[in-house]
């Protein structure tokens, strides 16, 4: 029997057990075994680099949204023919954030613009909250989380009331603070980069704006809400020890989420400009010409609306078919519904040469900050975000430049 190497990102046992059923259909509609490799987000990045520079691998990844450009640079990837794009339905039939995520065009890479990812799952952020302690203490839901200074004012208000942990946020090395503190940045007006990619602009003062009034959430975190990674810091939420978290809507869909606390959640639109994240599905140029025509299979069947539901209904993250979202649970559930309609007005990071090079070194970045911030060295909180960025900033304007 034929062969495929499927790599993903790790979402928990039970994911693993659900997308295996399905490759299981594939193989007995293609005749194609698909051997799945699970990796990591935190190490993703790395893996896919050597993939790319040592042309040896799976056949089929899934890669971060944004690692398309800079794997495209590399000329790690297969692009897919016209005929193929109108057998996924076209641009059309996916949100459109996502899709331009998988396009290379002119302003960026090559003169003509190509597709080189599949959208296959999309993620944003909401605030989610304990509806019982709102009400224990008075506190209204309507407009407590629609500016950044009504989230700040309202977290002081469970502060000041004796919440013992009113708020609680990943603060470890990790892409959640970037992919979070996205929608301040841009509620500002600034941007991370320039539309060309050439120069960085996270140090200009709208950015600055946005960076200064998330970080100094760090004033709600309580002891035991600090040094998290994510899911740690979901955890938090999901046992009923946090008033208020900001996640994704996999925080409800956790194996360890009590179910009381699952009845008990209010959920807001974080407030700023909606962060539109999620993974594409490539094909490697290593792959043998006569294995093509299967990886392009296997991508397409994944990407169907009833393959996308089935999958991503199992690990709380959204399709990225617009038609997937006129099927259960996503038609009948009010949360997705209000979900679908911030993904209308999301966006996405910058498809811009080295992003995932910027990405990568504004992590490290965040976590520093974060660490300093935690470590309680100073409370000088502009002069820890210049000295940490404006040293960044330098070096990568003289990457991006001479790109």
């Amino acid at each position: 029997m034929k062969e495929l190497e499927l790599s993903v990102m790790s979402h928990g046992p039970q994911a693993l057990k659900q997308l295996e059923s399905q490759l299981a259909r594939f193989e007995a509609k293609h005749g194609v075994c698909v051997k799945v490799q699970v990796l990591d987000w935190a190490d993703a990045w790395e893996y896919v680099v050597k993939v790319a520079l040592y042309n040896d691998g799976p056949d089929v990844s899934e890669i971060g949204k944004t690692w398309v450009g800079d794997l495209v640079r590399m000329a790690a990837l297969r692009d897919f023919s016209a005929d193929e794009v109108i057998s996924f339905g076209g641009a059309e039939a996916f949100l459109q954030s996502s899709w331009q995520s998988g396009i290379i065009s002119e302003q960026s890479v090559l003169k003509t613009a190509q597709v080189w990812g599949i959208p296959w799952m999309v993620d944003t952020r909401f605030v989610f909250f304990r509806k019982s302690v709102f009400r224990e203490f008075g506190i209204k839901e309507e407009n407590a989380f629609q500016t950044t200074e009504q989230l700040a004012k309202t977290l002081n208000m469970l502060l000041e009331a004796g919440v013992e942990m009113p708020w609680v946020q990943p603060t470890l090395h990790g892409s959640n603070t970037i992919h979070n503190v996205s929608s301040w940045v841009w509620g500002e007006g600034g941007h991370f980069v320039s539309q060309d990619g050439k120069k960085t602009c996270f140090t200009e003062p709208a950015a600055m704006k946005g960076l200064r009034e998330y970080f100094s959430l760090v004033r709600f975190l309580v002891p035991e809400a600090r040094g998290l990674n994510e899911v740690d810091s979901d955890g938090m939420y999901w046992t009923g020890k946090a008033a208020v978290t900001m996640s994704g809507p996999w925080v409800l869909h956790s194996e360890d989420a009590l179910e009381e606390v699952v009845a008990d959640t209010g959920y807001a639109p974080a407030p700023g400009v909606p962060f539109i994240g999620g993974s594409h599905l490539v094909v490697w140029n290593h792959v043998p010409y006569d294995k093509q025509k299967d990886a392009v299979a296997l991508i397409r069947f994944l990407t169907s609306s009833q393959e996308q539901v089935a999958y991503n209904r199992q690990i709380g993250m959204l399709p990225s078919r617009l038609d997937a979202f006129a099927l259960p649970p996503y038609s009948t559930n009010s949360f997705y519904k209000h979900l679908v309609e911030r993904l209308k007005i999301g966006r996405s990071f910058r498809t811009v040469p080295l992003w995932g090079l910027v990405e990568d070194r504004l992590t490290t970045a965040f976590g520093n900050i974060y660490a300093e911030l935690l470590a309680e060295q100073s409370d000088d909180l502009d002069e820890i975000l210049k000295r940490h960025l404006n040293t960044l900033k330098k070096r990568l304007d003289l990457t991006l430049a001479n790109d």
